[in-house]
Formats: C-alpha cells, sequence, structure tokens
C-alpha cells in the first residue's frame, strides 16, 4: 500500500511538472495554420513539429432534438487519423472548442482552429450555435386517437401512434439530403408495449426491448407511423442515424424476363399476322357482300312475280286439262258421219300449241334468272362458317385475350357469328325447294315442248288426214292419241300445282330469310371496319412490343441508376474549406419520455481543487 501511494505521488509531481511547464510555456499559430513553439522541452518539439500534418478527417454530427423533432442544439467530434505529426488548420463556426485527445491548447481565431496533433488519432469537439440540419421532422404523438404531449405519455396506458415526418431543410445543405440514408430508430419496452404495428420498418427483438428501425431512402420525404397498445408508459429518445447511401444492388438476372418478353412479342406477331389474314378475308367478304344482297333481291322480286303470276298459270293448265278431258269425251262419243266440222280442228291445235309455246318461253326466261340468282345465294350460304365450328368457349377466349378497347369489335363479331349461323341454318331447311324449283322448271319447259310438238305434229298430220279417204280410221287414231294426251296432261297439271304451291311457300318465307341475309351484311360491314381497326391497332401492338425485350433492360438500368451513389464525395458538414474529408456522419437523439422520479435531498457538494480532481482521476 505504501509503495502505491507512493508510486501516486510520483505520478502527481511529474504531472504537475508537465502542467507546469505548458502552462509556462505556451504555443501559438499563425493564420496559415502553422505551429510555432515557445518554451517547449526539446522533446516534445520533436515529436510535434511545426510541419503540417498528414491526415484523414471524419465527422461526427450529435444533434439534440425536442420531442417534437424540432433542433436543441449540435455539436461536432472532429476525427483525424493522423499519419504523420504536424500542425493542423481546421474551419468551422463554433461557439466554443473542446480537445478530447490530450490537456494539449487548441486555438480558435473566429472560424479557424490550429492545433498540432502526433501520429495517431486526434479528436476534438466543436459546439454549434445556430446551426441547420440537412432534414427537418416533425414529431407528433396520439393516445387514444387524441392529440397529446411527448410529456403525457409519461406513466400513460391506451393505444399510443407516433408519426414521424421527415424532409429537406432548405436551411441545410442539400448534398447530405441527396445522398444519404436516414435510419429512425425507436426502443420499447416489450412487457409494456405490445400489438406494436410499423409498416415498411424492421421489429427486433434484443431482450426485454423491442426496436423498431425505419429507413427513409436519399431525396425522399418519410412519413413513418408506429402504433401500439401502451401500459406505464416510457421510452428512451428516438434516435435518427444519417450515413452515405452506398448499398449496392447487384442487378438481377432479366434473361429470364427477357427471353419471355421475347418469347410475348413473337405471339404478339404471329397474332397480328392471324389478324392481318382476318383484316383481308373480311374484305374480300364485304367486298361481294353487295353482290349476295343484290341477288337475293332478284331472288326475293322473282318469286314474288313468280307467284303472283301462279294463279293464271295454274288456271291456264287447268283450262288445257279442262279442253283436253272434253275433245277427249267428244270424240269418243262423236258421229264421224259428218266430218264438215273436223276442218276447224288442226286450227284449234295449233293454236293450244302456240298457248303452249308462250308458257314455255315465259319459263325459259325465268330459269336462267333463277338459276343465276340460285347459286349466288348458295355459294354465299355455304362460304359461311359451318355450324358450331367456332366453340363458345373459343370465342369467350377471344374476347378475353384481347384489349379492353377491342371488346366492343370482337362481341360484334361474335353477334355477326351467330346471326350467320342462324342464317345457314335457315338455309339449309329451305334449301330442298330451291333445288327443286331449279331442278323443276328445265323439266316443266320440256314436258311443254314435247306437248308442243305433240300438238303440232297432232295438227299437221290432222290438216293432212282430212285431205285423205282413212279419216274415220285416222280419227280413232287421233281419238287415241287425245285420251293419252289428256291422261298425260293430268299429271303435268298435278305436277305444276305443286310445283305453285312450293313457289307461294318460298315466296312468303323469303322475305324473313332475306331480312336476315341482310342484317347479317350488315353486320358483316360493321364487323370488317372494326377489324380493320383492330388490324391496325394489332400492327401498331407488334411495333410497340418488337423492341420490348431491350425496353425492359433500359428501364430497370435506369431504375437502379436512381440509387446509385457510388461516386459520391464526402464534404465537411462544417466547412467547405475543409479538406482530407473521409467520412461525415449525423447521430440525432430526442429527449426521452420518462417517468418523473421521487425528489431526493442533495447533499451539498463541496468544492474540489485542481489537486482534488486530479486525484479523482486515480481513484
Amino acid at each position: 500500500m505504501m509503495r502505491r501511494k507512493i508510486g501516486l505521488l510520483c505520478a502527481l509531481v511529474l504531472i504537475l511538472i508537465s502542467a507546469a511547464a505548458f502552462v509556462l510555456g505556451g504555443c501559438e499559430l499563425t493564420a496559415a495554420g502553422m505551429m510555432q513553439t515557445t518554451g517547449l522541452p526539446a522533446a516534445e518539439k520533436s515529436i510535434l513539429p511545426s510541419t503540417p500534418a498528414e491526415y484523414a478527417k471524419s465527422e461526427n454530427v450529435y444533434a439534440r432534438l425536442n420531442v417534437d423533432g424540432s433542433l436543441a442544439g449540435a455539436y461536432v467530434v472532429n476525427s483525424y487519423a493522423v499519419k504523420s505529426a504536424g500542425a493542423i488548420l481546421d474551419y468551422g463556426a463554433y461557439a466554443t472548442v473542446e480537445n478530447l485527445t490530450d490537456l494539449s491548447a487548441i486555438d480558435q481565431q473566429r472560424d479557424e482552429i490550429a492545433f498540432r496533433a502526433a501520429a495517431g488519432n486526434f479528436y476534438y469537439q466543436g459546439n454549434m450555435s445556430g446551426a441547420e440540419l440537412p432534414w427537418h421532422f416533425e414529431i407528433s404523438y396520439t393516445l387514444d386517437g387524441k392529440d397529446v404531449a411527448a410529456a403525457a405519455l409519461a406513466g400513460a396506458t391506451g393505444q399510443l401512434q407516433i408519426r414521424i415526418k421527415t424532409g429537406r431543410n432548405p436551411a441545410g445543405d442539400s448534398l447530405f439530403y441527396d445522398n444519404y440514408l436516414l435510419q429512425v430508430s425507436l426502443t420499447l419496452d416489450a412487457e409494456h408495449c405490445r400489438n406494436i404495428s410499423a409498416a415498411n420498418a424492421t421489429i427486433a427483438a434484443a431482450g426485454e426491448q423491442k426496436q423498431i428501425t425505419f429507413s427513409v431512402l436519399p431525396q425522399s420525404e418519410g412519413d413513418l407511423l408506429l402504433s401500439a397498445d401502451i401500459s406505464d408508459f416510457a421510452m428512451d429518445g428516438i434516435s435518427i442515424a444519417a450515413v452515405p447511401f452506398n448499398m449496392e444492388f447487384p442487378l438481377p438476372d432479366t434473361a429470364g424476363l427477357t427471353g419471355g418478353l421475347n418469347d410475348l412479342a413473337g405471339g404478339i406477331a404471329d397474332l397480328d399476322s392471324g389478324v392481318q389474314e382476318l383484316s383481308s378475308g373480311m374484305r374480300t367478304l364485304t367486298d361481294n357482300a353487295g353482290d349476295v344482297a343484290a341477288g337475293s333481291r332478284q331472288i326475293m322480286d322473282g318469286l314474288a312475280e313468280l307467284s303472283g303470276n301462279s294463279s293464271q298459270l295454274t288456271s291456264g293448265s287447268a283450262q288445257i286439262l279442262s279442253a283436253l278431258k272434253k275433245i277427249d269425251r267428244g270424240l269418243s262419243k262423236a258421229d264421224f258421219s259428218d266430218l264438215d266440222d273436223l276442218a276447224q280442228l288442226p286450227a284449234a291445235l295449233r293454236q293450244f300449241s302456240a298457248a303452249l309455246g308462250e308458257m314455255q318461253d315465259s319459263l325459259a326466261q325465268l330459269q336462267p334468272g333463277y338459276g343465276g340468282a340460285y347459286a349466288a345465294l348458295d355459294s354465299a350460304i355455304v362460304g359461311l362458317s359451318p355450324v358450331g365450328s367456332i366453340s363458345q368457349e373459343a370465342l369467350e377466349a377471344l374476347l378475353y385475350s384481347t384489349a379492353p378497347e377491342n371488346y366492343n369489335t370482337i362481341l360484334a363479331l361474335i353477334a355477326d357469328y351467330a346471326a350467320a349461323q342462324t342464317i345457314k341454318g335457315i338455309y339449309g331447311q329451305t334449301q330442298p325447294v330451291f333445288a327443286a324449283v331449279a331442278e323443276m322448271i328445265p323439266g316443266l319447259a320440256a314436258g311443254l315442248a314435247q306437248l308442243q310438238v305433240g300438238l303440232d305434229k297432232m295438227a299437221s298430220e290432222l290438216g293432212a288426214s282430212l285431205g285423205g279417204n282413212d279419216v274415220a280410221e285416222q280419227l280413232a287414231e287421233l281419238s287415241d292419241g287425245l285420251a293419252q294426251l289428256a291422261a298425260n296432261y293430268k299429271k303435268f297439271d298435278q305436277g305444276l300445282n305443286e310445283y305453285i304451291d312450293g313457289v307461294g311457300s318460298l315466296s312468303a318465307n323469303y322475305p324473313a330469310f332475306n331480312h336476315g341475309l341482310l342484317q347479317y351484311l350488315d353486320g358483316v360491314a360493321s364487323a370488317g371496319s372494326g377489324i380493320s381497326r383492330l388490324a391496325g391497332g394489332s400492327a401498331e401492338l407488334t411495333t410497340a412490343t418488337g423492341d420490348m425485350p431491350n425496353e425492359v433492360d433500359t428501364v430497370i438500368n435506369e431504375l437502379m441508376a436512381q440509387y446509385d451513389y457510388a461516386d459520391f464525395t464526402p464534404q465537411s458538414f462544417t466547412d467547405s474549406r475543409n479538406s482530407h474529408i473521409i467520412a461525415v456522419q449525423f447521430i440525432m437523439t430526442t429527449e426521452p419520455i420518462a417517468k418523473s422520479k421521487p425528489q431526493m435531498i442533495a447533499e451539498p457538494e463541496q468544492p474540489q481543487g485542481f489537486f482534488d480532481r486530479l486525484l479523482a482521476l486515480f481513484r
């Protein structure tokens, strides 16, 4: 024990000697920052030469914030990694400065701070007045939905919300706002704070504490919200750290994405090719729609005319049949003893033949018009898509696979397709009647021609026979021939009536068919216009998406470039004239929310002298 006390006394003596030498020796710095020494020991002069030091500087800015986020005060700890000893001249608008490394003096002349530093680490603190941080902070508190002061939360119970807003301080240096990441941390007692919620924050357990950390990117304003159910509440100060944002984001491998986009672009190109083919086919269909409508109109008019004249045909045929029956009955009962009246028979037969010729001419005029119109109609109807060729599922898939702006066009196409299917179904039921009419016209004309030839031949032979001697025999043959003609014409008359009935039915139903056909053709025209617009949009889409993979890569690179701060060069917060800056960081802390403690009666503090404080260092 005695030896220890003797050692302490020796150390005190040496310290006193050094302190006295420091006080009496003094030191002086020039405005250029070069140190001149007066009365310093030779050993000290060799350690601290007057040449400029070689160093790297870091600045740690500490700020005290009020509970509402406003600035209460700030100081800077300037740290120097000195490679070679020498004089250092620093700049900063400090109210006071304090050496944190040793007892050597620091000379402050307005905003110039000069000192000497040995090799190693050197620290001094500068206390700022009127400092302006690069950020402004607004902190507000609510308890059970009502705004409260922070002091009122000490020991409180209820549902707490803390909102922290960050933004750029126009009076501060924008360099740090543009390049620094803010990390806002709150520490809560897990026993008194439950159901903690903080969007976009990291919540970590640290023993009995919960640490909640928010991040605010450079050039961004933050609106941070924390909520919790509290009881007997207390909280340490909110800590806000600001450091250069220099995180590396490796670019993602976009090969899979761009490969899929290539497939998508190829699919869009194939779709465009199909749409262009569809558009071409629709143009052909719409170009022929006028011919189809005109042909259908001709058929309808021809059927109406034929149906309107059918009564004349049936009446004339009935008259011919009645006349033949009368002739047959008359010849079978006739007395050919007096043959004077037979001379008029050839003329009557020729008139009858002429009437048949007129009927044949009428059928001959009807046949080509009806045949051409029927062929045009049949070709148009057969050219329509087969019934059920496109399923309802395929139509719905087409609807949902296209862009919303094409919905009306696709819906019109679907409606036109349904109308076309209806028309084709109706035509399928009535087509046999069309075909039967087309087939019966030649047969009727041929039958009339045969009758006409037979009557002409009969008239000629009858005329020749009346001039001969065997008239009675020829008349008997004539009677047989007329009887046969009457029997055959009865069948012809029955067929003609059936044909006229079919024409009447077809003529009655054809207007509805023609109306549906015209609606279909109108739909085709509308669909053609829509498909034309669809083809234009499809071509534009193909052009726009052709280089989509490269465009995606470019956009990704541009987005990632916004977070690339690798070229940021640190600059001094205290004064732009400071050099050799390698790091500047900010540590900002609010006052804690603490429950009041019982007042303790403090014993009066005894004044301590220099030696008392010095001895305290060794206790």
